[in-house]
């Protein structure tokens, strides 16, 4: 390669921050997974009321798997993960799922006797020895 073509490709490289062209995701909002040794985490609109999920490929170290309606669901720092694809995608949790302990941040909303904890938008009510996510209403 001759030296000025290496520079202008290297110039490319640091300007786009890739030699890769990322494609914009699809209508419909289907994830399009990153290619092998790009970045781990892309966002893309859901369609669902304008909010963003985040594609991972893996997910973060020390998550929780539960299991919701015969659907498996995966929880870690507050944040929910359904799998999709060759990855995962954040997600809203269900009404009814449980969590042993609540998230780190979750603070105490309406009355003490309802027990019920607010994080991130999702309210969580104690009942038991866990929590359990409920209707804001």
């Amino acid at each position: 390669m001759r030296p000025y073509a290496s520079i202008v490709f290297l110039s490319l490289i640091v300007a786009t921050g890739s030699a890769i062209a990322q494609p914009p995701p699809p209508p419909g909002g289907v994830p399009i997974p990153p290619p092998p040794g790009e970045h781990r985490k892309r966002i893309y609109n859901s369609g669902d009321n304008g909010r963003h999920s985040q594609f991972l490929a893996r997910l973060p170290s020390g998550h929780k798997r539960i299991s919701h309606d015969g659907a498996v669901y995966y929880s870690h720092r507050g944040q929910f993960y359904v799998e999709e694809g060759d990855g995962y995608v954040t997600t809203t949790p269900p009404q009814g799922i449980k969590v042993k302990k609540l998230p780190r941040g979750a603070k105490q909303v309406g009355r003490a006797s309802d027990r019920i904890y607010e994080h991130k938008g999702v309210h969580y009510q104690k009942i038991g020895h866990v929590y359990e996510v409920v209707d804001a209403r």
